[in-house]
């Protein structure tokens, strides 16, 4: 093999890409060729000798390995959890209000739907709420109780969605009461319960009577009751009556005559997230007749500001958009209190129902006897 074709070798010779002949003949002509062991000297690789033998701990390795994902696995959790709190407070700061809560529309369906609870179900009213938010929705959970003497007991829940787009969950519009065997004669019902219990019961006027007269029962001091909700005549044209909107709760819509507790205003209501209740209100503030007739007045005018709510409303019924108006007209004007419901000792209603013939009553709620002069503040 010549000078030349050696060189042409040595490239492979250094990356040991030569037989082990091949490799015997250039290196017996390195032995004797100074030009080729220089070329050599400068495609030749680093030597490495200098710095020692190389020690390979596989332990080590595994636990620098181990280290190296663990960081990784920690940073990426970091940055997701980074990354979502920025979701978040881009969700509560520009979602929320622009989307879910524009113009306060959140606050006025909680508003809403706390409102459809106490107007369509007897002697009800609110104990707790919750308001929670996703992304781009609310949720607006509420919890409703009927006063039984100085206690309350659980009467119905509400759980509604507001979205972007609209409201989701069907109204509630049904009565939540489990009469448990009480509804139909209240007068012999009551009589049978003895001195031990307190009970709540709805008073039916035979004929309508006005806010000053159903206010008198309430003052009434010989009357060891409270009257603790009023119910309106909801009905329509009353000159000629006709059918009342199938959605108000038997032709009539009332409200709590003696919750004290703090106004929930849009400040609350329309957060992304807040708890409230109202629970120890029976226990303060008088009964008032036109208190709960200006509830009701206000709650129809919040629905009635807003096409969403009033289809929310009306759609399942197919009722007449311009009712809450002609409503709200004939509360303001002619307000005819058609029920009360009272809560107290079992045999001081049944006295009252043995001493007025123009009254019919159910039986909402029966308790052991808690009942206290301080319960709507007389």
């Amino acid at each position: 093999m010549n000078h030349e074709e050696i060189q042409d070798l040595l490239e492979d010779y250094v990356d040991d890409r030569l037989d082990r002949q091949t490799r015997k003949m250039v290196d017996d002509h390195l032995k004797g060729c100074t030009e080729c062991r220089q070329i050599l000297d400068e495609v030749a690789p680093v030597d490495v000798s200098a710095l020692g033998t190389l020690s390979y701990d596989e332990a080590s390795m595994r636990r620098i390995v181990r280290r190296s994902l663990f960081r990784t696995a920690w940073n990426t959790v970091l940055l997701l959890f980074a990354g979502w709190i920025a979701l978040w407070f881009f969700a509560a700061l520009v979602l929320q209000p622009l989307a879910v809560n524009r113009g306060g529309r959140a606050a006025d369906i909680a508003q809403a739907t706390i409102d459809l609870g106490v107007m369509l179900n007897q002697g009800v009213v609110l104990t707790d709420g919750a308001i929670s938010s996703g992304l781009v929705n609310r949720q607006i959970d509420l919890e409703f109780a009927v006063a039984v003497g100085a206690g309350l007991q659980p009467a119905l829940t509400t759980s509604t969605m507001v979205g972007p787009f609209g409201i989701r969950d069907e109204p509630r519009f049904d009565s939540y009461f489990d009469f448990g065997g009480f509804q139909g004669d209240a007068l012999d019902q009551l009589s049978n319960l003895g001195e031990s219990t307190v009970a709540t019961v709805s008073l039916w006027f035979d004929s309508p009577v006005s806010i000053d007269e159903a206010q008198a029962i309430a003052d009434d001091p010989n009357l060891d009751f409270r009257v603790v909700w009023a119910g309106f005549d909801a009905s329509l044209d009353r000159v000629e009556p006709l059918e009342p909107p199938v959605w108000t709760a038997g032709g009539t819509l009332g409200y709590a005559t003696c919750v004290n507790g703090d106004e929930l205003g849009e400040d609350l209501l329309g957060a992304t997230s807040a708890s409230f209740g109202q629970g120890s209100g029976f226990l303060f503030g008088n009964s008032s007749i036109a208190t709960a007739r200006d509830s009701v007045v206000a709650a129809l005018t919040n629905i009635s500001g807003r096409d969403e709510l009033v289809d929310y409303v009306v759609e399942p019924f197919d009722d007449d958009r311009d009712d809450f108006g002609k409503i709200v007209a004939e509360l303001q004007t002619d307000p005819e209190v058609t029920v009360l419901v009272v809560t107290g000792p079992s045999p001081a209603i049944a006295e009252y129902l043995q001493g007025d013939a123009g009254v019919s009553a159910n039986v909402l709620a029966v308790d052991f006897y808690n009942w206290t002069t301080q319960v709507c503040g007389r």
